[in-house]
């Protein structure tokens, strides 16, 4: 069998890692897989990377369009990022029959399905292993290991940034640990991105699209960063026996599917609870499987980039391409479907409130709930610093739809013994597993 010909276009972190592992592991991955793969080309208008690990000059071009149209290329691997050029080049490899491997998750997300349909026309694959969760094989799991589950739920930690950040942030404050995450090269500079929630509506945008056979328009997923979280509210989870995750939720509904992206209070028994730092963890509830877990570095060069080779390897075999021409999973064959809106859903939730210390304050609060049908099931009240001219009040309630909580919440807003704006959040208890597995 002829080498597998590739042709790398961006020579960032992840693209100069992705370049040294095919060099690197070169006969190690043709022994294992049974095809060579050969590095022709990378493409870049930047070597840094490339020359600080050591890649040979020889490969570097700055010429993409006729890397990428080069007759004797085979797979074009995008990852330069962003929306544009990228998916003009993704179009232009497909166009010429090159398989293509990208780890570009916004472009996916919002163009995924009109470049799978460009694949499909010309009798090519797109593979995206890098895209959601770094070094954890997620898309696998859903398009092949899991093809024959009803998939009910997803809840993951997809975002190691933010994950860095909250395990950080019950004994430092948010711009401690922002710094400190950009300190370790796991932020960006501007980590907007990352922190507002947007990255991780990218993947469980593509991740439940896959996994429910509808396409998730990303403007219909609700997204909420972790820019605002106070560090009093993790410490307050923590005497809950909750901790806090920027949870990306997914789950298929009797009305349809309801996806969004938000800080929840998780209980610590989850396993979920336990992913600290920079790891990735996505748990999939399944009908015959029930509750599977699926944890691995999800950021990082060289994590990335091995989901990449990963990729680049299956289309070499030719695994991957058997899986994208039979099965009837992708966005290009997937009609658009709205999630449901939060206020369809119920949660249980908690609330923060700060109190005038005047009689009555609470009697006043509690009868707001009565009010909306909310039922309490704990408070937590600290005393009054000297310092301060309030009351913290934690209340946890029962479930109940976003809209009820929400009208409760304005009611208390405009009361006088209310100090300021409420603080909400939802919590996320074990998602129940299909009745009947064991």
């Amino acid at each position: 069998m002829n080498p597998l010909q590739v042709t790398i276009v961006g020579a960032g972190t992840v693209g100069g890692n992705t370049a040294s592992i095919l060099l690197s592991e070169a006969e190690n991955i043709a022994a294992r897989s049974g095809r060579r793969i050969e590095l022709r080309a990378i493409a870049s208008r930047d070597f840094d990377v490339a020359e600080r690990l050591g890649l040979p000059s020889s490969l570097y071009t700055t010429d993409t369009d006729a890397a990428i149209t080069d007759p004797e290329t085979d797979v074009v691997v995008e990852l330069i990022g962003g929306i544009h050029p990228a998916k003009e080049i993704i179009t232009t490899a497909l166009q010429a029959g090159k398989h293509v491997v990208t780890a570009n998750k916004a472009l996916l997300a919002y163009h995924g399905h009109e470049l799978m349909g460009i694949a499909r026309e010309n009798g090519v694959a797109l593979a995206f292993e890098a895209s959601c969760a770094g070094g954890v094989p997620i898309i696998r799991i859903l398009t092949q290991a899991m093809l024959g589950e009803q998939i009910d739920a997803i809840y993951g930690i997809l975002n190691g940034t933010c994950n860095y950040i909250l395990s950080q942030m019950g004994s430092s404050s948010y711009d401690e640990a922002l710094a400190q995450a950009q300190e370790l090269g796991l932020a960006e500079a501007d980590p907007t991105l990352d922190v507002s929630g947007e990255d991780t509506a990218h993947k469980i945008a593509i991740m439940s699209t896959l996994a429910f056979g509808v396409r998730i328009p990303m403007e219909s997923i609700q997204t909420i960063g972790i820019d605002s979280l106070d560090p009093a509210d993790i410490r307050y989870a923590k005497r809950l026996g909750y901790v806090v995750k920027l949870l990306a939720m997914a789950q298929q509904t009797t009305e349809g599917p309801h996806v969004m992206v938000s800080p929840a209070f998780i209980p610590k028994e989850h396993p979920l609870a336990r992913v600290d730092n920079a790891f990735n963890a996505i748990s999939l509830y399944s009908n015959n499987l029930g509750h599977t877990l699926h944890y691995g570095r999800g950021a990082g060069g060289r994590p990335t980039a091995s989901a990449v080779v990963s990729d680049i390897i299956s289309l070499g075999a030719g695994t991957y391409t058997t899986a994208f021409a039979g099965s009837h999973i992708w966005a290009d064959q997937a009609e658009p479907l709205q999630v449901l809106p939060q206020s369809m859903m119920e949660f249980r939730y908690y609330l923060r409130l700060e109190l005038n210390d005047v009689a009555g304050a609470l009697a006043e609060i509690t009868a707001v709930f009565a009010r909306h049908g909310i039922s309490i099931a704990s408070m937590l009240q600290d005393e009054r610093w000297e310092q301060d001219s309030y009351i913290p009040v934690i209340i946890t309630v029962h479930p109940t739809s976003a809209d009820r909580i929400q009208q409760a919440i304005t009611e208390m807003e405009s009361l006088p013994v209310v100090n300021q704006r409420a603080t909400v959040y939802s919590m996320v208890d074990e998602h129940p597993e299909t009745p009947g597995l064991g």
